[in-house]
């Protein structure tokens, strides 16, 4: 629960942010005010084909979102706090395993325009998280992915 006063000082969600929800707590948290975490659901969340979170996977803007809210947030703070060292478990724990997973099945799949997506966003969070030696690890996989499913990419 929220009182309507932060909501009144730090503006409401923003409809931009796949992730709007972690947006607007970080925001909360990072403007001094408490918050709690409880292990277990407090709320029922339903599952539908009109989820808009679906309608993101289906025109593969998710992680793209993801990446935007993550980027916002770490904008706002200051970047001598040490909150910023947490860039790359951010990236890691939201992006790369996803992404890796969605480049996976689109090779599979054949899918050559979200291979490409799939390959830049990685490539750019990477950089942007500042997480430069893992580059050659992912450059090897990716390479023995595309070699792998190189007939696939070429018949699209």
């Amino acid at each position: 629960m929220t009182r309507r006063e932060i909501y009144s000082r730090l503006g409401s969600w923003d409809p931009n942010i796949i992730i709007s929800d972690w947006d607007m707590w970080c925001r909360i948290a990072l403007a001094g005010y408490k918050v709690a975490y409880f292990k277990d659901p407090q709320n029922c969340y339903r599952v539908h084909s009109k989820n808009s979170t679906k309608s993101y996977i289906r025109a593969n803007e998710y992680h793209f979102g993801i990446f935007k809210g993550i980027e916002k947030v770490f904008d706002a703070i200051p970047a001598q706090s040490d909150l910023q060292k947490l860039r790359p478990i951010a990236v890691n724990e939201w992006i790369v395993g996803s992404i890796i997973k969605h480049l996976f099945f689109s090779l599979i799949r054949g899918k050559r325009t979200d291979v490409k997506k799939d390959i830049d966003l990685l490539t750019k969070s990477v950089r942007w998280a500042g997480m430069f030696r893992m580059i050659p690890s992912l450059s090897i996989l990716l390479l023995k992915l595309i070699k792998r499913f190189r007939k696939r990419l070429s018949v699209e």
